[in-house]
């Protein structure tokens, strides 16, 4: 069957379905069972024509009714760190593909997720790293509570798709259509294809609808508040990767600091520098506890860390105090004329730096990057030992920019190739800090980052919400927007410390019922069986949250946000 239009707007439109084989078109009429009205979408087709940016129509290729299911206690694991799986209720799983205009380009997979028991609203989730899988979305939200309940739970009807290619690495961006897919072209197409199932099954538009990313999908989140302000109601983005294209530049640079002779950084040396944080700014919030809290008032001297005479585990050589400057110093990159092309902010510190999320995660791997690198497909990060950045800012040098699967970037000097990087950050930027029209209609945006974070810069956050300051001004800006800084914590506000919140419950309560939020909400770690072990003020930028100087260390209620200092 076809979904059509039938000429209306979208968003409010009568949606007729027309079936193939009989011609016979349903208008509104109920199904005798939520699990027939999932089935009636199987092998739906949606026209181009109802898609904003150009394609080929989409193509549902299953639609299958999932049966609630109850909490589940299991082993804990990383990435489950309680070992509970908590319920769902019973919801239509649609998987499809959104067809390409240049038949060399990959289609654009989707799932869109509608509950049985809808609350009438609709959230889209974005990707991570490159994308390249489909966003189930029907599980937990990036830094939401243990025992928050999933969206789905919630009643929303939720979607994502894979950005537009398969597989986590830059290698689509051979392809022009996959590339402008990944920068902005998929959230909109998926997001159309997503109202036209919606209104199919429940033959009405939703009254809200939301957007939640974090890293690569918090790029996501910020473009579609730029793009396509007039399609979401209301935005959360955690550690939003803003400037992708010169963090991708910024990881290639560490690689290439931490590749020179006797620069590589070992456990012992991520221990000495994290235990070095610690040790000269833990107490700088007011309380012992692992976590560096006045981010922005912490500066560590590197170069105290050198050793004096030999070398051990607890000191550094010249080469490690460079390749730390490389990772966490402000870089600037130029052309062949000096002008700058690029640049990025520093980095902060937490507390979290020698956390298993940290620095080795990240940065530096188990080895340094080879030179010269595999060729294509047969560079592999995990055999080689590489940690997370290089193994993107590779990828990203040899796709993004020089279009060369065997080029050394190693080799890569920005001024050499200025104009293909000027072209690749200007499609990948989410920076326009002027979000004039998604306020007028009235959007909410919620921001969060920590600030152990290794991957993607809380700066870069900061800067961009002082750059929405500047552009609209702060009363408007306190009108639709918050930016929370979380202290220590890495990129997914993993380690040891407080940084789970219902940020999905602030957002929902802001825009449906005016609730704006303050500093009133609560940052919590949980333990095992959804205990939660310690709790802090969320505190809004450029607060942080400082022990007060008596009271349990571990509650909220011994904190009040203060506004941080230093440099």
């Amino acid at each position: 069957m076809t979904i059509r239009n039938g000429g209306a707007a979208l968003g409010a439109m009568a949606v007729a379905v027309f079936v193939a084989s009989t011609g016979l078109v349903v208008r509104g009429q109920p199904a005798n069972s939520d699990q027939q009205a999932c089935n009636a979408l199987a092998a739906s087709r949606i026209p181009a024509e109802m898609i904003g940016l150009p394609t080929k129509g989409a193509q549902v290729t299953s639609a299958e009714f999932k049966a609630a299911t109850p909490e589940v206690k299991e082993a804990p694991t990383p990435f489950n760190p309680s070992g509970v799986t908590l319920a769902r209720l019973a919801y239509c799983e649609v998987k499809g593909e959104i067809l390409p205009l240049d038949p060399a380009a990959p289609g654009i997979r989707f799932q869109v997720n509608l509950p049985s028991d809808w609350n009438g609203k609709a959230l889209q989730q974005g990707g991570g790293g490159y994308d390249g899988n489909v966003v189930a979305a029907v599980g937990a939200l990036p830094r939401a509570p243990d025992t928050a309940p999933y969206p789905i739970t919630r009643g929303f009807a939720t979607f994502g798709s894979d950005g537009g290619h398969q597989g986590n690495d830059a290698t689509f961006a051979l392809n022009q259509e996959a590339l402008t897919n990944f920068a902005y072209a998929q959230l909109k197409k998926a997001h159309d294809v997503a109202m036209a199932l919606i209104m199919a099954r429940y033959h009405r538009a939703p009254s809200k609808t939301y957007f939640v990313g974090q890293s690569e999908g918090g790029r996501e989140g910020l473009t579609v508040a730029q793009r396509f302000p007039q399609d979401y109601d209301g935005i959360v983005v955690t550690a939003p990767a803003i400037n992708y294209t010169n963090l991708m530049l910024r990881f290639n640079d560490a690689s290439a600091a931490l590749a020179q002779p006797g620069a590589f950084l070992g456990a012992a040396q991520i221990k000495t520098f994290g235990d070095a944080v610690l040790g000269q700014c833990d107490m700088n919030d007011g309380v012992k506890d692992g976590i560096v809290g006045n981010y922005l008032g912490c500066k560590i001297d590197r170069a105290a860390l050198q050793c004096k005479g030999g070398t051990s585990d607890t000191c550094l050589t010249a080469p490690q105090v460079a390749a730390l400057a490389a990772i966490y110093d402000p870089k600037e990159w130029k052309d062949a004329s000096g002008k700058v092309i690029a640049s990025y902010p520093r980095f902060l510190v937490g507390g979290a730096e020698a956390a298993p999320g940290g620095i080795a995660a990240w940065i530096t791997g188990r080895a340094p990057l080879p030179k010269p690198q595999p060729a294509g497909k047969d560079f592999n990060p995990q055999q080689l030992g590489l940690g997370i950045g290089a193994f993107y800012g590779n990828s990203a040098v040899r796709y993004l920019i020089v279009k060369n699967p065997a080029f050394d970037s190693l080799d890569f000097k920005p001024q050499q190739y200025a104009q293909q990087t000027a072209q690749a950050i200007q499609l990948l930027a989410s920076n326009d800090p002027n979000l004039a029209a998604f306020q007028k209609r009235g959007g909410k945006l919620i921001m969060l980052h920590n600030t152990s974070d290794l991957a993607v810069s809380p700066v870069a956050t900061m800067n961009y919400y002082d750059a929405m300051v500047k552009t609209l001004g702060k009363k408007t800006v306190d009108q639709f927007a918050r930016l929370y800084i979380v202290p220590s914590g890495g990129h997914g506000g993993d380690g040891d410390v407080p940084s789970k919140v219902d940020l999905l419950g602030l957002l929902d309560q802001w825009v449906d019922h005016g609730h704006a939020p303050a500093e009133d909400a609560v940052a919590q770690e949980f333990g095992p069986d959804l205990k939660v072990t310690r709790a802090k003020p969320l505190c809004m930028y450029p607060n942080y949250p400082r022990y007060v100087g008596s009271g349990d260390k571990n509650a909220a209620s011994s904190y009040r946000c203060t506004p941080t200092s230093g440099t």
